[in-house]
């Protein structure tokens, strides 16, 4: 486990940002996800304005075990689904065990608690994902065995994964490709600072860095932001991998 990458979640996402096909962001999520020891994933789109109807539903990546998903299909799980019904409310990642006590859970769902042990999907980790400020997706991380570690430190990495991944397949299955591909004009001081934002420095630390105030460095985040068409600092590192800003 990586812990320059819990301490800064934007480092490592460059074979994220890179991917070109289902198949190869599939490969650079599991890989990177067990660099946290969870060896199990998932991506789920919900609705997303910007993605044809066809690249919606869950599992579109999806590392889940089949007889699982075969039992979550055929069991109608998506109507009560404990972990999604939680998703809608939240805006960060979450452990699933923060659940599993819940006092408001029917029988029915904790009964799918005790299933998701029983399909060797243990300690998960679920991320809910928002762009227009409904939830758009949602990626989740479990593990096959059981690990002695805890997974609080780990849900701000976890979060960054997840981000970057759905942010990857957007733009892979984007409507317009061409804001999926045309590489916005930033500035050399806007790569510069970009550049240390995916080294997981703060705004400060860029700061001192550059020899420039916080305020200059936040009206270049805030110009990179916009350029990008980013919504957050992870986001506009996966932007900036893709479109040569950044050199990995």
């Amino acid at each position: 486990m990586d812990l320059l990458d819990i301490e800064a979640p934007s480092r490592g996402l460059e074979p994220i940002a890179e991917a070109r096909s289902d198949g190869d962001l599939l490969l650079a999520f599991r890989h990177a996800a067990e660099r946290y020891g969870f060896d199990r994933v998932i991506l789920s789109v919900i609705v997303d304005p910007e993605l044809p109807q066809d690249c919606h539903g869950r599992g579109v990546l999806n590392h889940f075990p089949a007889d699982f998903r075969a039992y979550y299909a055929t069991n109608d799980c998506i109507r009560y689904d404990p972990i999604l019904k939680a998703a809608l409310k939240r805006k960060r990642a979450f452990a699933w065990e923060q659940l599993e006590a819940a006092p408001y859970l029917t029988a029915r769902q904790v009964a799918f608690m005790a299933t998701l042990k029983a399909y060797h999907l243990h300690q998960g980790v679920a991320v809910p994902l928002r762009i227009t400020g409904t939830l758009n997706g949602i990626a989740a991380f479990a593990r096959s065995k059981p690990i002695a570690s805890e997974t609080a430190p780990l849900l701000p990495a976890l979060q960054a994964l997840g981000q970057a991944t759905y942010e990857a397949y957007r733009t892979i299955h984007r409507k317009d490709a061409s804001l999926a591909t045309e590489r916005a004009a930033l500035s050399i001081k806007e790569c510069d600072v970009l550049t240390w934002v995916a080294g997981g420095k703060t705004d400060d630390e860029i700061a001192e860095i550059l020899s420039i105030s916080p305020n200059t460095v936040d009206s270049h985040m805030r110009n990179i932001y916009r350029k990008l068409n980013a919504h957050n600092r992870v986001t506009a590192v996966v932007a900036g991998i893709r479109q040569g800003h950044i050199c990995p």
